[in-house]
């Protein structure tokens, strides 16, 4: 189970908070803003990225937008500004604590999250902003979108003085002086494009600022940002952090059991060894390592491995022999050269109808859950047989989670899509 340890900063108001100390790397400090949940999402609130930046090293500090109905991209209401100045108090304790220079904090976030981490790191002087498809007109956008947060951060007739006063916050920080260096994803697919990073970027052109701006139009709308934002993030921090520009890397998944991956970077520091390799782990130890060169083809089964395992298999990147980066690129369930190759789920004549796609061997053994609206309401233990064929009457959303067992102890398990069944 992904766990972490939350904190609370007494300040002005209390804050909440998680952070990471990096393991080698203890010069920089990410500090990570969160975009708006969904309305309908379990939690008004929540961290983003913490999952994907344990796979990078350096201090990790993720705060919590917990003041209003949904957050208040960390201002606060109209009546209420202790929430900037009680973060600002937590980066700077954190940072003085573990000896931080100014210019080595990052903030970073997609979204709501990325309009912060531009408030933030430009009005704060940090060295660098991490965003993907931020809104620079805060006002605008939560008029329009999300009502409970106007509300909250405006109040219900907010004057024009007020309105504009929220939609000029960052803008404000824009100045020809800015030693802060923004790194910014978005896309002409995101509907906001044109009203929140056009302008924006035309002012940061108007005072000569530092920038880098990369429009990926293979993004279809704003909510796919947050799918390739954990990319974009760490690959920008291993540039910021270790002088590595990775220009393009692709881990293309060819079939279950192979990838074409494609790296193609340059290294700042000509005088600093950079090693890419693929490693595969059973049970937290390595039991292959492959390097990856401008293009590497990789098929799993190349490696010969006898008998039943979880194989975990990541993308990782050293620099003089410390690993910097490292990627999942999946979790395998592998039987003497047979691979899991997915599974087949429908629900056809009030039935369920499932099936486990791998090669029959003696010494596994599948066990299932049945689902619906995300509650377990039957479970069908450890047998013999990969298929599956289950009544069903009630109305809901269905899916199987599938569990796989080997007689020397190895377990795998994952779940279907869901399948509403009316």
């Amino acid at each position: 189970m992904f766990k972490f340890t939350e904190n609370v900063y007494e300040s002005n108001l209390p804050i909440r908070y998680v952070f990471e100390e990096g393991e080698h790397n203890k010069d920089f400090l990410v500090v990570v803003f969160s975009g708006f949940n969904p309305p309908n999402a379990k939690l008004a609130n929540s961290y983003n990225y913490i999952r994907t930046l344990r796979n990078v090293d350096c201090n990790r500090l993720f705060i919590l937008d917990n003041y209003g109905p949904r957050g208040s991209y960390y201002l606060g209401s109209r009546e209420e500004y202790e929430v900037e100045s009680s973060i600002a108090s937590l980066i700077n304790f954190i940072s003085r604590k573990y000896g931080i220079s100014q210019e080595n904090v990052i903030t970073a976030g997609s979204s709501k999250g990325g309009s912060a981490a531009l408030y933030y790191g430009l009005k704060y002087h940090y060295g660098h902003v991490v965003t993907g498809a931020p809104q620079t007109r805060i006002a605008d956008y939560i008029q329009r979108n999300t009502k409970e947060t106007a509300d909250y951060m405006l109040g219900h007739n907010p004057g024009e003085e007020q309105i504009n006063h929220l939609n000029d916050m960052i803008f404000k920080q824009l100045n020809e002086d800015s030693l802060t260096k923004i790194h910014l994803l978005t896309s002409e697919n995101d509907i906001q494009y044109k009203r929140h990073i056009t302008p924006f970027v035309e002012r940061l052109d108007k005072f000569g600022m530092d920038y880098q701006l990369t429009v990926n139009n293979q993004i279809e709308s704003h909510n796919a940002i947050a799918v390739h934002f954990p990319l974009f993030l760490m690959t920008k921090m291993s540039n910021i952090m270790y002088g590595i520009n990775i220009r393009n890397l692709q881990l293309q998944k060819q079939s279950p059991a192979s990838w074409n991956l494609k790296a193609d970077y340059e290294l700042s520091n000509q005088n600093k060894s950079i090693l890419m390799k693929i490693v595969v782990k059973n049970q937290e130890k390595v039991i292959s390592e492959v390097p990856v060169k401008d293009e590497t083809f990789f098929n799993i089964k190349d490696l010969k491995i006898k008998g039943s395992k979880v194989l975990d298999i990541y993308f990782l990147i050293e620099v003089d022999g410390q690993a910097i980066l490292h990627l999942p690129m999946d979790s395998l369930f592998i039987s003497n050269g047979s691979i899991l190759e997915g599974t087949e789920f429908s629900i056809e004549a009030d039935k369920i109808h499932f099936k486990i796609n791998i090669e029959d061997q003696p010494d596994i053994q599948y066990a299932f859950y049945i689902r619906r609206n995300n509650v377990v309401i039957d479970k069908l233990m450890y047998q013999d047989s990969q298929e599956l064929v289950y009544p069903i009457k009630d109305k809901g959303k269905y899916q199987v989670h599938y569990f796989i067992r080997t007689n020397n102890g190895e377990k795998f398990s994952d779940r279907t899509k869901a399948i509403t069944y009316e």
